[in-house]
């Protein structure tokens, strides 16, 4: 419909798209679903280029149950004068 050069502001075609969009959405995350858990110990973590030797940090990894919803991530501390993060990037 786009190719074609169709008005897609047009209602019947915007709700054809947006559910399409939807479907397409779903069956990605579904293939994507990498499984995950939980770590409660030391674990390392490295920044994307390992410029030095500050791009490897070993951290203590906790469960806090307020970033519970927080999924397919990792959440740094912000506390402090250098963040991790700032550490292995050479801040």
């Amino acid at each position: 419909m786009l190719l074609a050069g169709h008005d897609m502001n047009e209602s019947c075609r915007a709700t054809l798209l947006w559910r399409f969009q939807t479907a397409s959405r779903k069956v990605l995350h579904k293939k994507l679903n990498i499984p995950t858990w939980q770590i409660h110990s030391q674990c390392i973590c490295s920044a994307i280029d390992l410029s030095g030797p500050a791009g490897v940090q070993v951290i203590q990894a906790v469960n806090e149950s307020e970033l519970k919803h927080l999924t397919n991530c990792i959440v740094f501390a912000a506390s402090g004068a250098h963040s991790e993060t700032d550490r292995m990037g050479g801040g």
